[in-house]
C-alpha cells in the first residue's frame, strides 16, 4: 500500500492548528514509536477542483527526499467525467516495491462488484501483468469479496456491516489465516467524507496496513475506531492480538489526534488530523 505528496523539506508540523478550518481533511501526521525524531510519516489528500481525491500519499517527513527512502506510497485516482467514483486507481508501494492498476466496476447502485489488477510490467514498452480479478457480492449486511489469481488460485474473505461500519474482516477457508474484528466510537469519521471512502476496502484488500496504518482501512467506516482485534490460526492454536484506539476530539467531535495502545497498554504511535 503506498503513501505519497510532495514533501517540504523537513518542516515540523507536530500539532496541527484546527482552530479555524473548512472540516475536510488535509493529511494525517503518524509519529511512530516513543522515542520521537526516530521515524515520523505524513499521508497528504489531494484533490480536484471538484473536491474528489485525486492522490493520497504517505512519505516519511524525517527522510532526504535525494536519498530515495522518503516515499511511502502513492494512490492517484482517475474518473469519468463528473462521476465521484473513480474507474481506476494506481498503487505504488516503494516499501515493498508494489506498482499496479485498478479498474474497478460498479453496479446500478454504485457498488463495487469487480476490481481488475494488473502490475506495471518493469522491461519498458512492455505491457502489464495480470495480477488478480477480485468480486464483491452483497447479502444483507455482508460483502463477500472473492480474489482470484494466476494459476486458479483463490481467496475470499467475508465484510460484515453493522451502521455503516465494517465490524469484521473474516476469511474462508481454504488455509484460513486470521481474523479480524472492528469497534467504534459515536463520532464522525472525517475520512468517511472522502468521495473514495466506499471503495477503500477495495484499495487496501491486497495491501492490508498494519500498526498505525490499521486507520488508513477504516476509512470506509461512518465512526472512528477505538478497538482492532486479530485472531490467528495456527498448527499450535489460536492466538490473538488487540489494538486499542483512544481519540481527543475537537468541540465540534472531529478527531484531532489518536493514540494507538499494544495488547500490553504501551502506546506505539500517534496520529495527528490536519483539516483545511
Amino acid at each position: 500500500t503506498s503513501y505519497l505528496i510532495m514533501l517540504s523539506a523537513c518542516k515540523k508540523e507536530n500539532k496541527p492548528d484546527n482552530s479555524v478550518t473548512t472540516g475536510r481533511i488535509k493529511s494525517l501526521q503518524v509519529n511512530w514509536g516513543l522515542i520521537p525524531g526516530v521515524l515520523r510519516d505524513k499521508i497528504d489528500f489531494v484533490y480536484d477542483n471538484s473536491g474528489r481525491v485525486q492522490e493520497i500519499n504517505a512519505y516519511n517527513i524525517l527522510a532526504n527526499p535525494s536519498s530515495g527512502y522518503d516515499s511511502v506510497f502513492n494512490l492517484y485516482f482517475e474518473y469519468n467525467g463528473n462521476n465521484q467514483l473513480p474507474f481506476k486507481f494506481r498503487y505504488i508501494y516503494y516499501v515493498g516495491s508494489a506498482n499496479d492498476i485498478h479498474y474497478l466496476t460498479y453496479d446500478n447502485n454504485l457498488l463495487p462488484i469487480k476490481d481488475s489488477a494488473l502490475v506495471m510490467n518493469t522491461v519498458p514498452n512492455q505491457p502489464p501483468f495480470f495480477l488478480k480479478k477480485s468480486t464483491f457480492t452483497y447479502s444483507g449486511n455482508s460483502v463477500i469479496c472473492r480474489d482470484s489469481f494466476p494459476i486458479n488460485s483463490f481467496r475470499s474473505h467475508i465484510l460484515t456491516n453493522s451502521n455503516e461500519n465494517f465490524i469484521s474482516w473474516e476469511e474462508i477457508p481454504l488455509n484460513r489465516a486470521s481474523d479480524t474484528y472492528y469497534e467504534f466510537d459515536n463520532y464522525t469519521n472525517p475520512l468517511n467524507k472522502l468521495n473514495v471512502a466506499p471503495i477503500f476496502h477495495i484499495v487496501f484488500n491486497e495491501h492490508l496496513p498494519s500498526g498505525g496504518y490499521w486507520a488508513i482501512w477504516t476509512l470506509c467506516n461512518k465512526n472512528n475506531i477505538t478497538k482492532l482485534k486479530k485472531d490467528f490460526y495456527a498448527t499450535t492454536g489460536l492466538y490473538h492480538d488487540t489494538l486499542t484506539f483512544k481519540f481527543s476530539y475537537l468541540p465540534d467531535g472531529r478527531p484531532d489526534n489518536r493514540i494507538v495502545y499494544n495488547r500490553f497498554g504501551w502506546p506505539e504511535d500517534t496520529i495527528y488530523y490536519f483539516y483545511q
